[in-house]
């Protein structure tokens, strides 16, 4: 396939909705360039294009491409679904899903989701399933903090859960998961060590840590450039100076990243971590892909601009401003890990995060007048000060996001109200917007950035009444 080709097939309106649909990223925008075609978001201006980067598809995607014009000679959009699929199998495993034995990846999905749709005595079942295809894979995977119990015959998945009916139960997510080797057969147990976290939250984490840490270190790049360039302006060589020095000193660790697999299984869905930036989901037929490192980079790239002046003018010490950063880090971090766990516990909540006094006239707060007694949960002890997200634990968090209304967050995240109301007096229809909830938090965010976690687990990011993401 030829550059033009591929050029008109990514222009194409039906693709292009798929691939939002898909990524959750409006209006894709494919271009020539030499050497290739480079794959842009038209409308993500408000988007850091580091983060943009990581969920780049389209070399898969153009293998796919190419894989279905040599097969069906031109490209038929009917088959939309398919070429979809398969592209999620490649994110998954890699290109090699095209050999002899591709069969085997697309099987593998078809077993879990029938397990899924599987009970128990009455209860669902929620597995998971650790791929170690490899040597090293099973190696790094015995450094973590678990139990590895080998099994004396290798089993495949569907014989084991159809001959054995209590790893139905037993393999709960929780205590237990199973490993599977490069031909998909099931070949050691992974069980929970007394008194340590769950082996979902331990597998998660490991993924987890690498990303959110990745992500740091590419959305530091940003900030230092930001100061710099507002030192340069001024020409402050000093501070220019000192901040360079500074920044090999915040950067984090990222060489630990997860050489196996992980197949999480919870009420039918399926999430899968993988060895990209991201998180792919199969539910009912239908593949997403859940760029969850884009939660960081929107807070990031809206909040630095709204304390960029303050941590670069307002403090002397450089070593201040990075004790400012890493701070607004922690808590951009926290509450970016805090939405990922409302929306799979889809929680239906709203958060708006701005400091500007027009912001309030569009809200209902609660404390006009006298405070409410239950504002008294999002103060600190010796009620000095209110709490910082990172300062509440995620429980406390969706106790609070759980009553009507909109948690108020100010630039540094701290937490002003819960409960709040949207005045929607005067505000448009939105007719391709729906949903009250929804609505609402696309008209707060003329004036904030409004984050909108829906009760089917979508993330929606508005900003100036447009959509920037959908989770």
């Amino acid at each position: 396939m030829n550059t033009d080709e591929l050029l008109e097939i990514l222009s194409n309106q039906t693709i292009q909705n798929k691939l939002t649909e898909y990524t959750g990223i409006k209006k894709l925008v494919a271009e020539k360039v030499f050497g290739g075609i480079t794959l842009g978001y038209s409308d993500s201006s408000n988007l850091p294009p580091q983060i943009l980067k990581s969920i780049d598809i389209l070399h898969n995607l153009y293998i796919q491409l190419t894989y279905y014009k040599e097969k069906y000679t031109t490209f038929d959009y009917n088959l939309i679904n398919n070429l979809f699929h398969d592209l999620s199998l490649s994110l998954i495993f890699g290109n090699d899903v095209f050999d002899e034995n591709q069969e085997k990846y697309g099987n593998l999905i078809n077993d879990l989701k029938n397990i899924g749709a599987k009970s128990y005595e009455g209860k669902a079942v929620d597995i998971g399933v650790i791929y170690c295809p490899d040597y090293y894979s099973f190696k790094q995977l015995k450094q973590l903090n678990i139990d590895i119990i080998e099994l004396t015959e290798k089993k495949a998945i569907k014989e084991l859960f159809d001959n054995e009916k209590p790893f139905l139960r037993l393999i709960d997510n929780e205590s237990f998961a199973i490993i599977i080797d490069s031909t998909f057969n099931v070949t050691a147990l992974a069980r929970k060590k007394k008194s340590e976290k769950s082996i979902n939250y331990i597998i998660e984490k490991q993924f987890t840590t690498y990303v959110t840490n990745k992500t740091h270190n590419e959305l530091l790049d940003i900030y230092i450039k930001k100061i710099e360039s507002l030192y340069e302006a001024i020409k402050d060589d000093e501070r220019l100076e000192k901040i360079k020095g500074l920044y090999f000193e915040m950067t984090k660790d990222i060489n630990n990243r997860p050489n196996y697999l992980y197949f999480s299984l919870k009420m039918g869905k399926i999430n899968i971590y993988t060895k990209k930036d991201f998180v792919l989901t199969y539910f009912n037929g239908d593949w997403k892909l859940k760029p969850y490192n884009l939660i960081n980079g929107v807070l990031a790239n809206y909040l630095f601009e709204k304390n960029l002046h303050t941590l670069v003018f307002d403090n002397d010490d450089e070593e201040s401003k990075i004790k400012i950063f890493n701070n607004l880090m922690d808590s951009i971090e926290f509450l970016s890990e805090t939405l990922k766990r409302l929306s799979l516990s889809s929680t239906s909540t709203i958060f708006l995060i701005n400091w500007e006094s027009e912001f309030f006239k569009l809200i209902n707060q609660n404390n006009e007048n006298s405070p409410p007694m239950y504002l008294k949960a999002i103060s600190s002890v010796d009620d000095t000060k209110q709490l910082n997200i990172k300062d509440i634990d995620y429980y406390s968090i969706k106790a609070i996001s759980s009553v009507d209304g909109a948690v108020l967050l100010d630039p540094r995240l701290n937490i002003l109200d819960f409960g709040a109301t949207v005045n929607m007096t005067g505000s448009p229809d939105y007719q391709k917007t729906f949903g009250t909830g929804t609505k609402a938090a696309r008209y707060a965010s003329r004036n904030c950035l409004a984050i909108k976690i829906s009760e089917d687990g979508d993330i929606y990011f508005f900003q100036q009444e447009e959509l920037l993401a959908k989770i």
